[in-house]
C-alpha cells in the first residue's frame, strides 16, 4: 500500500477536537515561498501565505469531525485584496457545513471587512471597536527639495499623470483631488455593500457605523457590529448546544487531519510574479523593509531581464499548460514595462495567460497586462493609469549652496542632465517623446482589450482607477482573488480543479547583499541613479501614507 493512504488511514482514524482555533496571521505572502532544503526548514519558518491559509481551510472544512473553526485577529493589517481572499475562504468553510466564529480583542476596519463573512462575531470584555474609516495622505516635498537647493523636473501627459507630484508641488492639485474622491468613494462603497451582506443588514446601518464609530464593546453590542461580548474561556460554552464543545488549536490539529488529496505531479499552472518597481536590469530585494516604502527608492525591483527569462522558461517548459501573471506593481520603466510586453505577447499565442492585480496594478503594471486572455482584479486593487511621465532631480542649487562650481564643455547636441532645470526646448522635445510612448501605450491597451482607441483615451491620461470602476471601463474581465484567477487558468488550460501552481523559476534573483545601513543607501542610490538618467517611466501616482500596510502602491 502506497505511503499516501497508510498515512491517509492513520489520521483519518485519530480523534480530533470538535472546535479548532485558527490564529489569523498579521499579514500573508500572496504566493508560497519557494520549498527550502530540508537543513534549512529547521531554522527558518516559511512565511504565511495565502496558498498555505487555502490549502489548511480546505483540510478543515473536508474533515467531517472539525465542527466548527473559531478564528483569532489580534492584528491583522493584509492587503484588502488578501482580506477578500480570506473572506471567500470563510464563506467556503462555512458552504461545507462548518460554524465560523471570529474572536478578537479588538475591531478595526480591516478587520470587520473580514469577519462580516462568520456566522458570528464575538468581542473580548472591555475591548472596542476603533475608528470606521479611510485616510489617503500625500506628501509634498517641493519646498524641502527646495530649502536644500534640490527641485524636480518632470513633464507628464497629463495633470492626472501625477507620480512626480510629490516633488514638483506643494500641494495636492485640483486633477489628483477629484481622482482622490473617485477612488476612495469606490473603496468605501465596495466596503460597506460587503459589510452589510455579511452582517445582514442595510448598507445606511453600515454607513452609521462608519460615521459614529468608534464604539466600546458594549456600544459595538448595541450596534449589532458584534454577536456578544465573550472571554475566550467562554467560547466552548457558547458553542456548544448543551455541554461545551472541546476546542483546540490548530498546531495540535492539523498533524490528525485527514490529507487533501495527491495532486498530479506533471501538468501545472506557472505564476510569474511582477512585484515592486518595474525596471531594466535584475530583479532585487531591497536589504531591510522600512517602515514605509519610499517612492522609487527601497521598494523590491521587478528586473525585465529576470521576468523576461521566466516568461520564456514558461513558454518552453511543456508541463505549464498556462500562466498567471501575478502583478503587485505601480509600474516603472517604460523601456522594461515593453520588454515584458513583448514576451507576454508571445507567450499569449502559445498558452492562456492570465492575469491577477494584487493591491495595485498601475501604469506599466497594466502595460504589462494588456496581452492577457484575461484579468481579474480585487474591488479594491488600484489600476490604469494609463499615462506617461518623464523627471529628473535638480541639483546645480544644490552644488552653489555648498560652494561647488561648475563648467560644462559640450560637442553637438549631448546635454549632461541634472545640473540645471530644463530649458524650454528640453522641455518640448521631451514632452514628444513621451507622447510618442504615450501613443505606443494607447495602442498595446487598444489591441490587448479590443477596445476602441477613443474609449481607451476618454479613461487613459493617467487617470487612476479601483477594481470595480476598472471593470465597468472595461479595462479588467473579472472581478474576484487570486483564487478566481487561478481557476480561470486552471480552466483555459483544460486542468482540473486540484491541479498544482507553482513559480516559474527565474534562474538567478539577486539581492542585496547585508541588511548593513550602507547596503541601504547603496540601493536605494541606485535606484535614484535609474530615475535620473531622463528615462521615460510608466508610474502610477505615489501614495505615501496610508491608513493600512503597505499594499504595493507607489510610495
Amino acid at each position: 500500500m502506497p505511503i499516501y493512504h497508510i498515512r491517509q488511514f492513520l489520521r483519518c482514524r485519530r480523534k480530533v477536537a470538535e472546535a479548532v482555533y485558527y490564529p489569523l496571521a498579521e499579514q500573508y505572502l500572496a504566493l508560497r515561498p519557494r520549498k527550502l532544503p530540508p537543513w534549512k526548514r529547521w531554522l527558518v519558518k516559511d512565511a504565511p501565505s495565502l496558498q498555505g491559509l487555502e490549502e489548511d481551510f480546505c483540510r478543515l472544512g473536508r474533515d467531517a469531525r472539525v465542527k466548527h473553526v473559531i478564528l483569532t485577529m489580534d492584528s491583522m493589517r493584509p492587503l484588502w485584496s488578501h482580506l477578500g481572499f480570506i473572506r471567500q475562504q470563510i464563506s467556503e468553510l462555512r458552504q461545507a457545513g462548518k460554524t465560523v466564529v471570529v474572536w478578537a480583542k479588538h475591531f478595526d476596519l480591516p478587520l470587520l471587512y473580514t469577519a462580516s463573512a462568520a456566522d458570528h462575531i464575538y468581542l473580548q470584555y472591555g475591548a472596542a471597536v476603533s475608528a470606521l474609516g479611510r485616510s489617503r495622505t500625500y506628501l509634498f516635498f517641493k519646498d524641502a527639495l527646495e530649502s536644500w537647493g534640490l527641485r524636480f523636473d518632470a513633464v507628464a501627459i497629463s495633470p492626472f499623470k501625477s507620480a512626480a507630484d510629490m516633488f514638483t508641488r506643494s500641494t495636492m492639485s485640483d486633477e489628483v483631488r477629484q481622482m482622490t474622491d473617485w477612488l476612495m468613494d469606490s473603496e468605501i462603497e465596495h466596503i460597506r455593500e460587503t459589510v452589510a451582506r455579511g452582517r445582514g443588514v442595510d448598507e445606511n446601518t453600515v454607513q452609521s457605523w462608519l460615521e459614529q464609530s468608534p464604539f466600546t464593546d458594549v456600544q459595538a453590542l448595541d450596534q449589532g457590529i458584534v454577536d456578544g461580548l465573550v472571554s475566550q474561556e467562554e467560547l466552548a460554552e457558547r458553542l456548544g448546544q448543551e455541554d461545551p464543545v472541546e476546542i483546540a488549536d490548530w498546531s495540535a490539529v492539523r498533524g490528525r487531519l485527514c490529507l487533501p488529496p495527491r495532486r498530479p505531479r506533471r501538468a501545472f499552472v506557472g505564476v510569474v510574479p511582477v512585484k515592486g518597481d518595474i525596471v531594466d536590469g535584475e530583479s532585487q530585494e531591497p536589504p531591510l523593509k522600512p517602515p514605509f516604502a519610499i517612492p522609487m527608492l527601497t521598494r523590491p525591483r521587478a528586473g525585465d531581464k529576470t521576468v523576461v527569462q521566466q516568461i520564456r522558461r514558461a513558454e518552453k517548459d511543456r508541463r505549464v499548460k498556462a500562466v498567471l501573471l501575478y502583478i503587485a506593481s505601480g509600474g516603472g520603466s517604460a523601456s522594461a514595462s515593453e520588454a515584458m510586453h513583448s514576451a507576454l505577447t508571445v507567450l499569449a499565442k502559445k498558452k492562456p495567460v492570465i492575469v491577477y492585480m494584487d493591491g495595485v496594478a498601475a501604469s506599466g503594471g497594466y502595460y504589462i497586462a494588456a496581452p492577457a486572455r484575461w484579468i481579474v482584479a480585487h474591488p479594491a486593487a488600484l489600476t490604469g493609469s494609463i499615462g506617461v511621465l518623464a523627471g529628473r532631480f535638480v541639483i546645480g542649487g544644490l552644488l552653489r549652496k555648498r560652494g561647488v562650481n561648475y563648467e560644462r564643455m559640450l560637442r553637438g547636441s549631448q546635454k549632461q542632465p541634472g545640473l540645471d532645470p530644463m530649458g524650454e526646448e528640453e522641455r518640448h522635445e521631451l514632452h514628444a517623446s513621451i507622447e510618442r510612448i504615450y501613443d505606443l501605450f494607447i495602442q498595446r491597451v487598444t489591441e490587448g482589450r479590443n477596445m476602441d482607441r477613443d474609449n481607451i483615451e476618454q479613461i487613459a491620461g493617467g487617470r487612476v482607477w479601483t477594481g470595480q470602476q476598472a471593470y465597468d471601463n472595461g479595462l479588467v474581465d473579472q472581478l474576484g482573488t487570486l483564487r478566481d484567477a487561478l481557476q480561470k487558468a486552471k480552466g483555459l488550460a483544460g486542468l482540473s480543479a486540484d491541479a498544482d501552481v507553482r513559480v516559474v523559476p527565474s534562474g538567478s534573483v539577486f539581492r542585496a547583499p547585508h541588511r548593513h545601513p550602507k547596503a541601504v543607501l547603496a540601493y536605494a542610490l541606485e535606484e535614484l541613479k535609474r530615475h535620473n538618467s531622463r528615462g521615460v517611466w510608466f508610474l502610477t501616482p505615489l501614495w505615501c501614507m496610508e491608513d493600512e500596510a503597505d499594499d504595493g502602491h507607489q510610495g
